[in-house]
């Protein structure tokens, strides 16, 4: 009954209270329905609004949003990754969503944490690797989603270690009665391999040429905080990707459609284990560094997370 008060986005000094605590946020914490415009394709989910935490001789953490309205997100330019991110420039992206959710500890404690959720087009409109294949057929997607990684995660490294492990915690989530999307865990171990930060990623097909990608940050948290109860956080992502949903359009059915012709099992594989990382920018999408198809029916983890429902 006193949760409104209790959890009220306001911080008084001093703050970040060394207690253990299961923070709470956002302060107004209902669905609401949103949708994009994927070319005549409607891609729909349900989040709440985003919220901001005033402190007080402090200012305040703004949750600032993009929105890409009633705009086809598919008919715009996509941009190169920083280099410093993705030094072999193999992906192109163009970010069309942002949302960001603070988590607040009790009695004016302040802002513990927080979740983001971003989404992206990503496609290779420089390169031709893909040229004569489409991202709907799911091997090619597969090895899509493994190039990807690999340019953006796989590549970065502390000596010879890798920063990062994934994908983790595989899942295929049917979004559509035509399209499934691949759900997985990115794991930031530079620090902790054994209690690593995580990053949540949701990718699916929506032309020959085009994915979309879905992160969610979770603002530093590791899988086992030590400081406070994350549950809440994972919860609020798990709550949201719960309700995504495609509606195919005319356009994405007839590219669906022309694969079927030659593709018989439209299914996507159900585990794929972590690549192999590091990998020297270069070496990214050379036959002989992809993981084995025997290797990828193996299913590592590293650490304990909630898991995908």
């Amino acid at each position: 009954m006193l949760d409104w008060l209790r959890y009220f986005p306001l911080a008084l000094p001093p703050m970040h209270s060394l207690r253990y605590v299961r923070p709470k946020g956002p302060y107004f914490p209902k669905l609401r329905p949103q949708q994009w415009n994927l070319n005549g394709s409607k891609f729909g989910f349900k989040a709440p609004w985003s919220n901001s935490v005033y402190a007080v001789n402090e200012g305040r953490w703004v949750a600032e949003s993009v929105s890409p309205g009633n705009t086809n997100v598919l008919a715009t330019n996509l941009n190169f990754y920083p280099s410093s991110w993705m030094p072999n420039e193999h992906w192109q992206y163009h970010l069309f969503y942002s949302r960001k959710w603070y988590f607040v500890g009790p009695w004016f404690s302040g802002m513990r944490s927080w979740l983001s959720m971003t989404a992206c087009v990503i496609g290779q409109d420089h390169i031709r690797d893909f040229a004569n294949a489409s991202f709907f057929h799911p091997k090619v997607f597969e090895s899509a989603v493994a190039d990807f990684l690999d340019s953006s995660y796989g590549c970065q490294k502390a000596g010879r270690k890798p920063l990062y492990c994934g994908p983790v915690n595989w899942k295929i989530i049917p979004i559509s009665s035509r399209v499934n999307a691949a759900l997985f865990d990115i794991h930031d171990i530079q620090s902790n391999i054994d209690n690593p930060g995580l990053t949540r990623m949701v990718i699916f097909p929506v032309t020959n040429k085009r994915l979309i990608k879905i992160e969610f940050n979770y603002g530093g948290t590791r899988i086992n905080e030590e400081n406070y109860d994350a549950t809440p956080i994972f919860d609020l992502s798990d709550a949201i990707i719960e309700t995504f949903h495609l509606e195919t359009g005319i356009e994405m059915e007839s590219q669906w459609t022309e694969v079927t012709a030659y593709c018989a099992d439209m299914s996507l594989t159900q585990e794929f284990a972590p690549l192999r990382w590091p990998i020297k920018p270069e070496d990214v999408g050379k036959a002989e560094e992809r993981p084995p198809q025997a290797n990828r029916s193996g299913h590592i983890e590293t650490g304990k997370v909630k898991a995908i429902k």
